[in-house]
């Protein structure tokens, strides 16, 4: 039997709500965010998904969890602590009034309209290279901060083939990814 690919993937999972369109209730809720989707999507693939973000300890979080177990995800780098984050976003389908399906995405009711995201630490991505014995086949990452550099050009390093996927492109994250030395678009990753 051949052995599963692994993907080591860093940044942000949130919790999408998804409201039907007749309905102001939550209906369905799954993980989400670029990196939830990514990850979701490899482990359904047959990769073995290893996500490495923070959460906080609450209920959105454990929802986030179940549905990340669900697919069969290793979620021993899914740290939930005091002081984490868990980001949830609300989508909203309607009907526009030419018959066609619209959507609006935006907080909770009684959220802030601000995404909140905590980063791993410096630390914990070292605690990450030092215990991690598996060299990911790719490593993704969706944010440009110091951890997740560190965890790109390390594994970089051991091979592993290292994919950006931007929020946005600054010239922060130009800067700091250059140093990571990433593929570019997603097609390297499956070609």
């Amino acid at each position: 039997m051949e052995e599963k690919k692994i993907v080591l993937g860093s940044g942000m999972v949130t919790l999408d709500q998804l409201q039907k369109f007749a309905d102001d209730t939550v209906s369905e809720e799954y993980v989400g965010g670029t990196l939830g989707n990514i990850m979701m999507i490899m482990a359904h693939y047959g990769w073995h998904a290893m996500p490495v973000t923070r959460l906080d300890v609450s209920v959105d979080s454990e929802k986030m969890v179940d549905d990340m177990k669900a697919s069969g995800m290793d979620l021993r780098y899914v740290i939930r602590e005091e002081g984490g984050k868990t980001p949830v976003i609300f989508q909203r389908n309607y009907i526009k009034r030419d018959g066609s399906k619209g959507k609006s995405i935006s907080a909770p009711e009684g959220r802030s309209r601000f995404i909140p995201f905590s980063a791993i630490t410096k630390k914990t991505a070292q605690t990450i290279i030092e215990e991690l014995n598996e060299v990911p086949d790719v490593l993704v990452f969706d944010r440009a901060y110091p951890a997740y550099i560190d965890l790109a050009k390390h594994f970089k390093e051991k091979g592993a083939l290292v994919y950006f996927e931007p929020e946005g492109i600054s010239q922060v994250n130009q800067k700091n990814v250059g140093k990571a030395h990433c593929a570019e678009r997603c097609g390297e990753v499956f070609g």
